[in-house]
This record gives C-alpha cells, structure tokens and sequence, in this order.
C-alpha cells in the first residue's frame, strides 16, 4: 500500500463511520423471485448483447462458487443455460413488466411513458451503467469514393425526407448527394463511378424503440432541427420525416446489410450502427463528423443558426472518451461527441440475500475487471466498448431519451456515472456500504470485486480505483 493509499483507507473508513447513523435515501429491496430460479433471464438491446453473452459464458461457474461459499445467502445455483436476448433496447422494460426478464439491457434512458418509466410495476426500477458506446455513421466497405468527411446536418438530410411532403428525399441518387456536396456535378471527383452518380441511395435503419436509433436522433437529427422518431403519448412507436430505408431490427443486420453493399448490385448502403460492432467486425467504412456545437443536446435546447462546426473527428474509442469525458488521452485526436451510457435495469433495488442477488452480481461481474478468458480485460472492453472506472458510482443525474435530467421516483435513487472520479463517488460508497450493512441492500457499483459483499475488501478495492483514475487521468 503506497503513501496516497494508506491516507486515503482511513478516511473512507472514519467517512462509513460517520455515516453509519444517518438515514439513507435507498428504499427496502423486493424479495421477488428470479423468472427462472434455475438460470438468469437477460433481455434488451442488442447492442448490449455481445458483451452479456461473452459474460454468460463465464458467469455460471462463477455464481456457482459463490453461492456454495455462501449457504446463508438462501440463493440457487444456475443449473440451466443462461437465456440472453438482443432484440433491441425498446423490449427490455415489456419483457421485465411481463416477468419473461430479471434484467433489462438498454443501450437507451427509460423513456418518460406509461410503458416504460411511468409503469406502475417500474416505480422501483434501477438503472445501472455498465459501459460507454457511440454511433457511427458507416457506408458499404467498396464506397472508397464517397466522401469522408460530413456535417451531422448532411447526415441527416441523407436521410431524411423534405417537410413540404415527407414523402420525398432530400436525395434520391448518390449522385443527387454529391452534387449538393461538391457544389455543382462538374466539381465531383473523377474517381467517383459513373454508375453511382444515378445509383438510388439505400438507407440501413435500425428499430426506432433501439438505443442506437435514440443516440442517431439525439446527435444528428435533433441538433440540426430533423425529428426521426415519433412518439405516441411520449412513446416511441415509430420513424419520422424518414426517408425510405431498410428496417434492421438489431445492429448485426445494419452489418449485414451494409457490409454486403456493392456498387456492381446497386446495393451500396449507408447506414448507422453501435460503434462496437465497427470496431470489432470493421469490413464497412465509418466516416469522420463535425457536429453543431452550437445545438448538442447536452449543452442547450434552443437552436443556433447558422450552425456552428467543430473539426471532423472520426469514431474511434479515445475519441468518444475524450467526448464525453472531456479527459483527452494520448490516442484522442477530437471530441467525438455522440455518445450513450449503455445500461443494466432492474425492476427493484436489489437486496443482499435471496435469489435476486443473482441479478446484482451479474451487474457487478460487467463491470469488474480480469474477467475475460485472458484475465486481463472485461467483458465491455473485451467487445471493443468503453469501460467504465470502477470508482466511478456518483455524479450524473438520471436522463430521459432526450438527454434531458430526470428527476426519478421513489425507489429509483441511484445516480449515474459521469465520466469523473471525484468525492461525489467517495459519499456515494460510503452511503451504499451502508445501505447495504444497515439495511440489506445490495449495490452493484460498490461490490467492486463482485463478489456478493460490500465489505472491507471493497473499501481497499475503491480506493486502489481512486487512486488510479488520478494516476492515470491526473485531473
């Protein structure tokens, strides 16, 4: 233990101390039982998918052996595969109301509606954010002709249909496109193909209900005055001012789809998609952007015009963490800046014992580290999605699918990771220690060696993460 170490543990240590009298604002956990006592039962988005199925791999073993160290827990072990589906985040909250789910994967908030976070069966859900992913916009693998770099705006005019109508594209040809682009056809490359010129455009879309869908709204069609999703008494039900495109219910088709593009069949696509399954899968080409700075949804409600650019960055991982964290790394060359939490739900608190304690560590087990088959990385690194720091519990508030703050209801207390490891994470340890010794409730963000407990080996293991983020960041 180094200098910074042993100061730091006796202050989180005297802090659980203090605290350990006062109130805390978590809520008595549900005794309700799993859907399967047998297995877990995992269902959402499909962009949380790869990283949820690598862990089911592994997962079962390891509850088992924590389940037999630990009779007094009243928890099972898993004797049945561990069911994981994708289908996209809009069917992660009906599958926990219906009981076909114990957790909820969403790449998306909870929507503000009757079906998703205002559902009377929700008035406890938790939230947990277990990783950082972004969206690229990508175009068919043989499209070395079409431009690199775009403005969200032509993003979204790509599109979109025209507002007299909506029944018209903006652009129906890559050459209609390229015109507009290059300010005049005499202007367009002659490396581009005669045949693209009148080529008609194909559009790769995901689900509008799908977090990747949300994150494309919320970046480059909302700032720049495009609405793509329509909500029906606040619930998305279906696209808007879209142009015609190819529905892809989960972001392994927008691959598919786009990835098999040629020019030669007329089926040159472009199309946006979970930056993890470009990093992992590649074969498509994912294009630089310049956002309106002016209009990011995190930073105003209110549009600016004439739009203002940042530079074009390209949709790399260090870009998107120096996006939303604002901590450039050494890799960073621009703040790529649509970004999403990726998130674990729950329809409860958790509590210490019982068979939903099964659902808390699995939530903990996605975030800790040396879990993967090397023993060097974990399960949301390990598919080319942003990690999260283990010290990172605390600072964020709750927010709705237009980025908005959230104020939650009764039961839903937890506040989200903000990118920062700061003293806010320290008073939020402190106070889940607590719950979890004075009350019977357990937290996934504190159980940093995920292993069932909020003990004296989670105070060690937060402050090692403390003291890391600021070696590493040195904010």
């Amino acid at each position: 233990m180094n200098k910074i170490q042993r100061i730091l543990l006796p202050m989180v240590i005297l802090a659980i101390m203090a605290f350990s009298t006062a109130s805390t604002v978590l809520t008595q956990a549900s005794s309700t039982g799993l859907v399967n006592p047998n297995t877990l039962t995992i269902a959402g988005s499909s962009t949380v998918y790869p990283i949820a199925n690598e862990e089911a791999s592994q997962f079962t073993s390891y509850w088992n052996s924590l389940v037999a160290a630990n009779p007094s827990w009243g928890a099972s072990q898993i004797t049945e595969p561990i069911a994981v589906a994708g289908l996209g985040s809009g069917t992660a909250i009906p599958a926990l109301i219906n009981g076909q789910a114990d957790v909820g994967e969403m790449s998306r908030p909870p929507q503000n509606s009757s079906s998703e976070w205002l559902a009377p069966s929700m008035a406890n859900m938790q939230i947990w954010a277990v990783g950082v992913d972004s969206v690229a916009i990508v175009v068919s693998p043989d499209m070395t002709w079409f431009p690199t770099n775009l403005t969200t705006f032509q993003v979204a005019k790509l599109f979109a249909d025209q507002p007299s109508s909506y029944t018209t594209p903006y652009y129906n040809t890559w050459g209609d496109f390229l015109a507009d682009y290059y300010n005049g056809t005499s202007n367009i490359p002659s490396s581009v193909p005669a045949a693209a010129m009148s080529t008609t455009i194909l559009r790769a879309v995901r689900d509008p209900t799908s977090g990747t869908f949300d994150c494309f709204n919320n970046y480059f069609a909302v700032p720049n005055n495009f609405q793509f999703e329509h909500k029906t008494n606040g619930t998305v039900d279906n696209s808007q001012e879209m142009a015609t495109y190819t529905y892809c219910e989960e972001n392994i088709n927008i691959y598919n789809t786009v990835s098999a593009g040629t020019l030669a069949s007329a089926s040159d696509y472009i199309g946006f998609i979970s930056l993890g399954y470009l990093s992992t899968y590649g074969h498509m080409i994912g294009l630089n952007i310049a956002y309106n700075v002016a209009n990011l949804p995190s930073s105003t409600i209110s549009y600016v015009t004439p739009y203002i650019w940042g530079p074009y960055v390209a949709p790399t991982k260090p870009n998107v963490v120096y996006g939303y964290s604002g901590v450039k790394g050494s890799a960073a060359t621009g703040q790529y800046s649509a970004w999403r939490w990726l998130w674990e739900v729950t329809p409860n608190t958790i509590p210490s014992t019982g068979p939903l304690l099964e659902t808390g560590v699995w939530i903990a087990y996605m975030r800790e580290q040396g879990t993967t088959q090397n023993g060097t990385s974990d399960f949301v690194n390990d598919q080319s999605y942003i990690e999260l720091s283990p010290a990172d519990m605390a600072g964020g508030q709750v927010i709705n699918s237009a980025l908005a703050p959230y104020t939650p209801l009764p039961g839903q207390t937890q506040t989200i990771p903000d990118g920062k490891v700061n003293f806010a994470d320290v008073t939020y340890f402190v106070s889940a220690y607590i719950a979890y010794n004075t009350k019977g409730i357990y937290n996934p963000y504190a159980d940093l060696n995920a292993d069932g407990k909020i003990d004296f080996n989670d105070i060690k293991a937060f402050v090692t993460a403390y003291i890391n983020y600021y070696v590493t960041y040195n904010p």
